[in-house]
C-alpha cells in the first residue's frame, strides 16, 4: 500500500522520482523500489515523506482513506474560531502565513476564518 500512496502523492505534487529521491536523500533506485512494492521505507524515511506530502502516517500506510489525521478535531477548532473578534482572527491568519513561509508549505490552505 504504501508504494502506491507514494506513487500517487509524488505524482499530484508532479514530482519526479529523481526531486523525490533529493529530496529524501536516496537512490532513484530506492523510490523505484519502494512504489513497486519490492522495498519498504523505514521508518524514519516514511516519516519524511508523510512530511514532505503533508499527510499523516496512517494515510500513508493505508491504515485510513483521510490524508489529514483528526480531521474532525480540527473542524471543531475551525467553527470556534468563528467565535473569536476580527482582530484575533486577523492575527491567526498572520500566523498561519509565518507558518507557511517558515515551514515552506506550498499547499493551498482552506480557507478558515
Amino acid at each position: 500500500m504504501i508504494g502506491t500512496r507514494l506513487c500517487d502523492l509524488r505524482k499530484m505534487r508532479n514530482m519526479t522520482q529523481k526531486e523525490l529521491a533529493e529530496k529524501l536523500s536516496l537512490s532513484v533506485n530506492s523510490i523505484s523500489m519502494y512504489e513497486r512494492g519490492l522495498s519498504t521505507p523505514n521508518d524514519d524515511v516514511k516519516i519524511k515523506i508523510a512530511q514532505i506530502f503533508h499527510v499523516s502516517l496512517d494515510y500513508l500506510l493505508g491504515n485510513t482513506d483521510e490524508k489529514i489525521q483528526n480531521s474532525s478535531s480540527l473542524c471543531s477548532e475551525l467553527i470556534m474560531m468563528k467565535s473569536i473578534p476580527p482582530e484575533a482572527q486577523a492575527e491567526v491568519r498572520g500566523f498561519t502565513d509565518y507558518l507557511k513561509e517558515k515551514y515552506h508549505i506550498d499547499c493551498t490552505c482552506y480557507t478558515i476564518l
